[in-house]
């Protein structure tokens, strides 16, 4: 017989766990700090309240998201559905710069309990869970789904089984529709009894239709030099815009083109492939900034505020005092060599075939030179970059 010994702060047991953060928080907070930190505020206002009622501990705190352990799978969809019902109330009652929307997965699975944290595989495959649920949504593992189905009023949809990172089987999700629509049933009425039609009153029938198929025909023709003249004009102010280097302006225009006009189209396939390229100038535009922003932050030395540029799976799986280490480092050689911001920039960028991550190929000046570094991966989430820390 074995016996096992561990510390009296560590134990495990079985929990339901919830992820949720704030869609794009990093974009609110760099557009407006003060509108950023309201909407902090009524976010974590709202998850307090919620999380009590329902029984629920927030276990930590995470920039914009919060990680929260329930002792029943059925408290913690039931709490989810209430937070996501409450913010949609509250976003209908405050101006359109105040709202926001928030990503919840929920996972139930073992825990290992340690000095009033939790960690283990229940807390990553939650992590991983939350990001499939799109703004304002809930996402749900089938172990959850197993424990509430029956015992909560509520409408899934089976998204099969998903491979998410760095866990090495596939687990199946659900989306669960926190607003289902009511659709009220039409009613039916009788069909009117239709009297037998003359011979003559068929020959005006084929007349007429005859008038009304070259009307439309001739509409159809204006209609479709309408909208290849509306593609052309589109394409070369799209262009313009590309040309001065601003892709936000020129994506908005493309994506109101391609909205608005029909696949049919001509120039539609020139309208998609010059939208593909205004977002990966804009997705690489935005990375420069925070590249930029990022390495500002490391030469100022304020190494907990350079942590935060990376993304949420580093600061769970390394903590935030690891990552602030390692820039720390980073930043002694920087100012040990007198690198100033204007000794490091980008060399190559690639984007990924699924625009949700990047590669950049970083330069610093050294000795009159520019020499190439290692590699920096970067990954696309919750609408803003952030780097990798392997």
């Amino acid at each position: 017989m074995r016996y096992f010994m561990s510390e009296p702060t560590v134990h495990r047991r079985l929990a339901a766990i919830m992820f949720s953060d704030i869609c794009g928080f990093s974009l609110i907070m760099g557009r407006d700090e003060a509108q950023g930190m309201r909407v902090l505020a009524r976010y974590e206002a709202c998850m307090n309240t919620a999380v009590e009622e329902f029984g629920g501990r927030i276990i930590k705190r995470l920039g914009d998201g919060m990680l929260v352990e329930f002792l029943s799978a059925v408290s913690a969809v039931e709490c989810a559905m209430s937070i996501q019902r409450r913010i949609a109330e509250q976003n209908m009652a405050v101006a359109e710069s105040d709202q926001f929307q928030v990503r919840i997965g929920v996972h139930l699975g073992d825990v290992v309990v340690s000095n009033g944290d939790i960690l283990g595989d229940g807390v990553n495959v939650a992590s991983r869970i939350e990001p499939l649920a799109p703004p304002g949504g809930i996402c749900i593992s089938q172990d959850v789904y197993n424990q509430v189905q029956n015992k909560i009023e509520m409408e899934v949809v089976a998204l099969g089984p998903q491979q998410l990172k760095n866990i090495h089987r596939q687990v199946e999700i659900y989306r669960v529709i926190v607003a289902a629509a009511n659709g009220a049933a039409e009613g039916t009425m009788a069909a009117p009894v239709k009297e037998p039609a003359s011979k003559s009153k068929w020959i005006w029938v084929a007349i007429g239709a005859v008038v009304l198929c070259l009307a439309a025909a001739g509409v159809v023709a204006a209609k479709r030099g309408w909208e290849q003249k509306q593609a052309v004009e589109t394409l070369q102010k799209a262009d313009e815009f590309l040309s001065m280097n601003q892709p936000l302006k020129a994506r908005i225009l493309l994506e109101k083109a391609v909205k608005q006009l029909p696949p049919t189209t001509p120039k539609w396939n020139d309208l998609q492939a010059r939208l593909t390229t205004a977002k990966d100038m804009e997705l690489k535009e935005r990375l420069q900034r925070r590249f930029d922003a990022m390495a500002v932050t490391i030469l100022a030395k304020n190494w907990e505020a350079a942590a935060q540029f990376a993304d949420p799976d580093s600061k769970m799986r390394l903590g935030i005092k690891n990552i602030s280490g390692r820039l720390a480092v980073a930043g002694f050689f920087a100012d040990l060599l007198r690198v100033k911001k204007e000794h490091f920039r980008i060399r190559e960028m690639k984007l990924s075939e699924d625009r949700k991550s990047a590669t950049i190929i970083p330069e610093l000046h050294l000795f009159n030179e520019w020499k190439p570094q290692n590699p920096m991966y970067w990954k696309f989430t919750n609408d803003e970059w952030y780097f990798v820390v392997e």
